[in-house]
């Protein structure tokens, strides 16, 4: 289903500035289909008490009160290209070649107008759907030319979670030359990740070890380094990109808590110094390209940006405006500090991982997460993409395959089977958090564990701790 709307861009003192009507589209899916996953000056920490925010974009949605398209403040939909990884990414592992987030960013050109940063592609491109994400822009000294290095921070507040796929990354142009971007990844398969890639590069050399770099060609060509990394959450990272002379720019990344540092790598271009223009953070939920994707199976994350410094003059910009991709169903925000913003994603969602009772058993799909219509079961934990669950703002316990928590044929009598079928929405897949109980909403009962490799069944409410349920919280 395609839906026409009117995009706003929030600009610095919060006015809506409309332009052109785009398209945003809901990416219809199949649900329990089996399906393959494809894989693809220094900066300080400020103490909370000290910010003062100022939100945008939505609001939490109350869990009991949701209704979609409720809550819903300034629409910002945003179009961006996600492309798949290049060719070199298949030394890898091949089904991981579509997760590394290679996109088209730095060959866009900014134009100001009514207030609004409109991104125009330079070159022909495929537009996709928005992602649920969003952008902050920043805006520096108009005598600035150029820098010769610049610092991003980021920090993740609140982790989506181990088997998520989430990218935060800043970008940046390179005076004359097209850009790039560099960030860290949360990564369903690798872990913990970080990235750095350029447009119009044509040479790269590795940085620490593990650090892995080399050609792309895919709407442009380029280089980039990449290197799986276990960063922490509530620690700050600090992204220095530096002008190495001779045309190479490196990324070293410092985890600012504990003072390590590692490179990513650096890349040979035709410039010498990066812009103040065009220069921006972003959040993206990559996983949205898969087609069973959606607003309910996407974990909650947090992620605060500092505003970048540069090595020239007074270099610390201002937020001149901020967006969000809008995707309907899917809540977002960001808060403006007085140090960058903070990122709010999948609001009203848990972050995705394990459901463990009472006993210390995980909430299991028996057989794996891509079948329908399997036994729902307590099981060893293992960290494996069957035992990985959101709970949705909708009440649904969900794998990232869309396949969701069952009171099997809608049964409400004491003993039914609880099994692991095609998301639907009806009650009988809706789930009630009372204590740490996880009630039916069709009939009240709570879901009960019986041992290990046993099917879990609904049974009359108890102080068992086989119907004591802990599932995934975001940070505070």
């Amino acid at each position: 289903m395609q839906q026409a709307m009117l995009a706003f861009v929030t600009d610095a003192v919060g006015d809506a500035q409309p332009f052109a009507p785009l398209k945003d589209s809901c990416i219809a899916h199949e649900s329990g289909a089996s399906i393959s996953r494809p894989a693809p000056l220094p900066l300080t920490r400020r103490m909370h008490s000290q910010r003062r925010r100022t939100r945008y974009d939505m609001s939490a949605p109350d869990r009991r009160a949701y209704e979609p398209g409720r809550n819903e403040e300034r629409p910002a939909p945003e179009f961006r290209a996600s492309l798949g990884g290049p060719a070199w990414i298949a030394n890898i592992v091949a089904p991981y070649r579509y997760s590394l987030g290679v996109r088209v960013m730095n060959i866009v050109k900014s134009l100001r107008r009514w207030g609004a940063l409109l991104l125009l592609a330079l070159s022909p491109l495929q537009i996709m759907a928005a992602a649920p994400g969003g952008y902050t822009y920043y805006e520096f000294d108009p005598a600035i030319t150029g820098f010769d290095s610049m610092n991003y921070g980021i920090t993740v507040e609140s982790d989506p979670g181990p088997r998520a796929n989430v990218f935060w990354a800043n970008q940046f142009g390179l005076v004359g030359r097209p850009g790039g971007y560099a960030g860290m990844q949360r990564h369903s398969q690798l872990g913990g990740f970080l990235l750095f890639s350029v447009w119009g590069a044509t040479a790269g050399r590795v940085g620490s070890p593990g650090s892995i770099c080399g050609a792309f060609d895919e709407l442009g060509t380029g280089y980039s380094c990449h290197m799986v990394y276990d960063w922490k959450v509530g620690h700050t990272y600090q992204f220095h990109l530096a002008h190495e002379g001779g045309g190479w720019f490196g990324v070293t990344v410092t985890d600012l808590t504990t003072g390590a540092s590692v490179k990513i790598g650096s890349v040979l271009t035709a410039a010498t110094q990066i812009s103040p223009k065009n220069m921006t953070n972003w959040v993206e939920y990559w996983e949205w390209n898969w087609p069973q994707s959606n607003c309910y199976n996407q974990p909650y994350s947090r992620a605060e940006f500092l505003l970048p410094i540069g090595n020239v003059g007074t270099a610390s910009p201002r937020v001149a405006s901020i967006s969000r991709n809008y995707v309907p169903g899917c809540y977002g925000r960001i808060d403006t500090l007085p140090i960058g913003t903070v990122h709010h994603y999948a609001i009203g969602n848990s972050p995705r991982g394990a459901v463990t009772d009472g006993g210390g058993l995980c909430l299991d799909a028996r057989g794996g997460a891509t079948t329908s219509n399997v036994p729902a079961q307590g099981f060893t934990c293992h960290g494996g993409e069957n035992q990985a669950w959101v709970h949705g703002v909708d009440r649904t316990l969900r794998l990232w395959t869309d396949l969701c928590l069952d009171v099997a044929n809608g049964q409400t009598a004491p003993g039914a089977p609880v099994i692991v079928f095609s998301c639907h929405g009806g009650r009988n897949q809706q789930w009630n958090r009372v204590g740490n109980q996880l009630r039916s909403d069709l009939s009240g009962l709570c879901l009960t564990s019986a041992g290990a490799a046993t099917q879990l069944t609904i049974q009359a409410c108890t102080s068992q701790a086989n119907q004591n349920w802990q599932i995934p919280k975001p940070a505070p």
